[in-house]
């Protein structure tokens, strides 16, 4: 069971949806349908027909949606950064991505999801906060045992 962190972008329909719904979204809100593209490589050439960036750039972009789209696993645990509210809501994903065209344009790439519940950020820890910061928009963290951290502060087990 993987630890993703899920960076929302600053958006706020984005945290809203993730607050409402049951679901994780991408940054990555005006790409199509990817649900039959079948590796990272496939990925990487979609993200080059739509966004205009440098080679380096691309590269880290399908990886990045690639891991949210064929890596992340049912029972997998995601933590959001929720900035509205000053919360990390904290999930176990339940099903595959799926494209949403009943979402709002920044909705569109789901993953459905369980919320276990949230967490203020003022009661986390300074080397929890400093992990859950990341540059990228999707990311895994394995050190310092903050999966089993988070989720104790939740009450639940790995």
């Amino acid at each position: 069971m993987t630890l993703w962190v899920i960076q929302l972008g600053g958006s706020l329909d984005r945290e809203d949806f993730v607050t409402t719904e049951s679901a994780v979204v991408t940054v990555w809100d005006d790409l199509p349908d990817v649900s039959k593209i079948a590796s990272r490589e496939a990925m990487r050439t979609v993200l080059d027909q739509h966004r205009n960036a440098k080679p380096q750039t691309v590269l880290s972009w399908a990886g990045q949606f690639w891991n949210f789209k064929g890596v992340m696993a049912v029972d997998d645990i995601v933590v959001v950064p929720v900035t509205k509210r000053g919360v990390y809501r904290i999930g176990r994903v339940i099903g595959p991505y799926m494209f949403r065209a009943d979402a709002g344009p920044a909705c569109r790439h789901t993953r459905p999801v369980k919320w276990i519940g949230e967490i203020n950020r003022a009661e986390v820890a300074r080397d929890i906060k400093y992990s859950l910061k990341a540059h990228m928009s999707v990311y895994t963290v394995s050190r310092n045992n903050i999966k089993e951290r988070l989720l104790g502060m939740l009450g639940e087990k790995v």
